[in-house]
């Protein structure tokens, strides 16, 4: 017997003790079962539709008749909470809720066309799930769900069609060595491609990105070999990384420009075009020489209050300075200065 088989023989017994509550509704068998992934580290996930209020003695005795240990009631309320325990060392999660919130949850997506998590979540597990109780009630709930809403798509595609900003990271963030940054942006990035292109091919969010090899292969309109190219880029050094997600969004914005045109693409072209300038110094203008010809007394009044003082520090090439013991004032030979209230030159010796 594989862990498959086993797991499924566990789940169908888990079952039988529920099945006898004339409350519940209908039960269904999600995560890795179904789609025949289980494993030595598989757990069982339940999802268990009520009529009317929970009965938590009810849980509780079915629990006991199933020989569960180390029981937890999560997120615990009258009408829903998330049952956790241990058969045989295998861990069992049954989901309790009535039926009015997955009708809840199906009206968020298919009449208000919502984003929010939970009724994707609820979608795409419900979608996937094998019935093990109610199966013609569980169909018919379902149904609505098969006929994905366009306005849904679009919505899903205008909110996530976020190229990643190649340039920017290039020049300013790897340039910096913001390794952690780049690293917390891969992700958020992969992320909103998925679900653009999960828009764009009409598929419900998932939550935990979980067996992405199945979600690929379900996706028609997306980049030539996906999945090898999102897995070589989270393997690879920052820079060829950079190159394949940019590679991989661009392919993603025209999918989404040749199949969904209604779809604005203007601000998703100006990021994947989006160019950083190095900044330019501004000229600075050359400060005159005390060497060079002055024409004006304004101009050697310039010469005199500022230049001067810096040549005291040392004496610049060109110019020609005379110590004067008397008034202890450094003067330039043969060149007008301001003295006794008018202008005058030094008499050469």
């Amino acid at each position: 017997m594989t862990h498959q088989e086993y797991l499924l023989h566990l789940a169908q017994r888990n079952v039988a003790i529920y099945t006898n509550d004339p409350n519940v509704k209908a039960i269904a068998l999600g995560g890795s079962l179904p789609l025949g992934r289980g494993t030595a580290y598989s757990d069982i996930d339940m999802l268990l539709m009520y009529d009317d209020k929970l009965d938590y003695d009810r849980l509780q005795e079915a629990c006991a008749h199933n020989g569960g240990e180390r029981r937890q009631l999560l997120n615990e309320s009258e009408e829903a909470c998330l049952e956790i325990y241990y058969v045989g060392g295998v861990e069992c999660q049954f989901s309790h809720a009535p039926v009015s919130f997955y009708s809840q949850q199906i009206e968020l997506l298919l009449v208000e066309h919502s984003l929010e998590q939970m009724p994707h979540l609820v979608a795409d597990g419900m979608l996937g799930a094998l019935p093990l109780h109610g199966e013609a009630f569980l169909a018919q709930l379902l149904e609505p769900l098969r006929t994905f809403p366009d306005e849904l798509a679009v919505k899903m595609v205008e909110a996530n069609v976020r190229p990643l900003p190649a340039a920017e990271l290039r020049h300013r963030i790897m340039r910096e060595r913001d390794l952690l940054r780049f690293y917390a942006v891969m992700p958020k990035t992969l992320e909103h491609m998925l679900k653009t292109l999960l828009g764009l091919n009409r598929q419900y969010i998932q939550g935990e990105w979980k067996r992405l090899d199945l979600l690929t292969d379900r996706l028609t309109l997306a980049p030539v070999d996906l999945l090898n190219r999102m897995n070589t880029a989270m393997q690879s050094e920052q820079y060829a990384a950079l190159d394949i997600l940019d590679a991989l969004w661009r392919e993603t914005v025209e999918l989404v420009r040749r199949h969904m045109s209604e779809v604005d693409l203007t601000e998703a072209d100006k990021r994947l075009n989006y160019t950083v300038k190095p900044i330019e110094l501004p000229e600075q203008k050359k400060r005159p020489t005390c060497g060079g010809t002055i024409k004006n007394c304004d101009e050697w009044h310039f010469v005199k209050v500022f230049i001067a003082p810096i040549s005291r520090a040392g004496a610049r090439p060109g110019l020609r300075l005379l110590h004067q013991r008397r008034s202890r004032r450094w003067r330039r030979l043969s060149r007008p200065h301001w003295r006794g209230g008018r202008w005058r030159r030094n008499r050469r010796r």
